[in-house]
């Protein structure tokens, strides 16, 4: 079940919404700076060459991913799909972001949560319990 929740997870990035927002704003046939720095990224042959900041943070994410599909795994964190259910009973509205977080020893999941009239709320779940710590409107 864990699976399914990770894509969802890596989709509401902040940042890659700037991205998918930034490239459909900007005129095509103009260069940009981001367009500059990766041809600067091609090596002589024009293969692309690794970024090794990109690198790292791919390699953080998928240690993340592992210990959070081991945590739930063995049974320390609910899965994503009991935590959702457990949400949408207190906060309705479409889930467009989650993050899954390790503080002081404890898991936890941090929702962000549209409801029907635009109002942006923040979730914190305790992942051990499933009990809704804090419904926060941002």
């Amino acid at each position: 079940m864990l699976a399914s929740a990770l894509p969802m997870a890596a989709m509401s990035s902040p940042a890659r919404a700037r991205d998918l927002n930034q490239g459909t704003s900007q005129n095509l046939s103009q260069p940009t700076s981001q367009d500059a720095s990766q041809e600067s990224n091609h090596d002589l042959n024009g293969d692309l060459e690794s970024d090794p900041t990109r690198d790292g943070h791919r390699n953080h994410d998928r240690r993340r991913r592992d210990q959070v599909r081991h945590a739930v795994e063995a049974g320390e964190i609910k899965s994503l799909a009991d935590i959702l259910q457990a949400v949408r009973s207190k906060v309705p509205g479409d889930v467009a972001g989650v993050e899954v977080e390790r503080d002081d020893g404890r898991w936890r999941y941090e929702l962000r949560v549209v409801d029907d009239k635009g109002r942006l709320y923040e979730v914190t779940v305790d992942a051990s319990s499933g009990e809704i710590e804090r419904i926060k409107e941002k």
